[in-house]
């Protein structure tokens, strides 16, 4: 009875496609991260985020 899956190698495997190669981390990244934190926070640890119900009650979103 013949079966589907084939007991002989198919060759090399293929590389992974470019889109799930990551690129290294970059100054872009940085950068990028460094605005959103000083937009956000304005670099504070402790600021708050008190417009989000969520945050005031101290309660992960469900």
């Amino acid at each position: 009875m013949p079966t589907s899956a084939s007991a002989e190698p198919q060759g090399p495997p293929t590389p992974p496609r470019p889109a799930l190669r990551r690129p290294p981390p970059g100054r872009g990244s940085y950068d990028g991260l460094k605005r959103n934190i000083m937009r956000e926070s304005g670099g504070n640890p402790r600021a708050q985020n008190n417009w989000d119900v969520s945050a005031q009650i101290a309660s992960p979103p469900a």
